[in-house]
């Protein structure tokens, strides 16, 4: 690949090859690609589709976390340099919010001090332009890997007929909860404010809430004891960077599924979010057989009469 000032020559030679076991390919992956060259965008998407994968492409980083999708990426390829937010301040961004989505810098102005702080960041790979098509196929490969084994120790979750909800006052933190979650084939649903989450229009209810501590207004806690006021029963994982003995103390004892705390280990999340959901649906089911028994002995009573 040409450094910037020589984008315009950019091509990529075709790959047309299946995975390393050539074996089909048990989910469809998705790599995002940040930079603000076009030509560099064009290219990457090019050679991305060519290995069998979904591309998606970003002018930059803000475009990058406004986009909303029904699924994360897989793979984030970004570049350093970039308008607004750089590369590095959007990795910081986005581990802040707990996402692991690996992350792939390739840019023309890497030097030591920003490659050494983008790996200690948790960085799988910084490549510098012009780059060997193998190295970056191999990177991406070996990316799309960790996310398909992810995928694969929770099978249990991939059900996209559950719907969880976030609330959190911190807008990054949403972004990188939602897109974590979201890979895994979930639905999500957002909120900034516990007063926000009450005024959600009636309708499904979501399996799972990952709730925030801290809010402006209604505490996380606060939210808990309303949500028991008024016998809305979904389980509660908290998530809080201001973590302490009392306030999980009380959350668990009203019922909370796990008291986390950030920076999340994303293991630990998910065993909590499929925890949660199993609890939900055994308060389905309860409920179900509760509301059958009760029609039972109504239609009984009537014919009785």
């Amino acid at each position: 690949m040409k450094a910037r000032g020589q984008a315009s020559t950019l091509r990529f030679r075709a790959i047309r090859e299946k995975n390393r076991m050539g074996e089909p390919r048990k989910f469809e992956a998705v790599v995002a690609v940040v930079d603000d060259d076009p030509s560099v965008r064009k290219g990457l998407e090019r050679l991305i589709r060519s290995l069998g994968w979904k591309a998606e492409t970003f002018a930059s980083a803000q475009e990058f976390l406004d986009r909303l999708r029904t699924e994360s990426p897989s793979c984030l390829v970004l570049d350093l340099q970039l308008p607004g937010l750089s590369g590095l301040e959007l990795q910081k961004r986005m581990a802040a919010a707990g996402s692991e989505t690996p992350i792939i810098f390739l840019t023309g102005h890497g030097d030591v001090p920003a490659s050494v702080r983008a790996m200690k960041a948790g960085a799988v790979e910084f490549l510098t332009k012009p780059v060997k098509e193998e190295d970056l196929s191999k990177a991406i490969q070996e990316a799309i890997e960790r996310a398909r084994r992810v995928r694969e120790e929770h099978p249990d979750l991939r059900d996209s007929g559950v719907l969880i909800a976030i609330v959190d006052d911190d807008a990054s933190a949403r972004e990188g909860l939602g897109h974590l979650i979201r890979s895994l084939g979930l639905r999500v649903e957002t909120f900034a404010s516990a007063k926000e989450f009450l005024d959600r229009p009636p309708g499904e209810k979501p399996s799972c809430l990952v709730l925030d501590l801290e809010l402006p207004g209604l505490s996380g806690l606060d939210l808990q004891k309303r949500m028991a006021e008024l016998e809305l029963k979904i389980p509660i994982v908290f998530v809080t960077g201001h973590a302490n003995i009392p306030a999980s103390v009380q959350a668990i004892k009203a019922g909370a599924v796990e008291f986390l705390t950030k920076p999340l280990e994303e293991q630990e999340l998910l065993k909590a979010i499929r925890e949660a959901i199993e609890r939900d649906r055994q308060n389905r089911r309860q409920h179900a057989e509760t509301s059958d028994l009760r029609d039972r002995i109504l239609r009984r009573s009537g014919t009785v009469g």
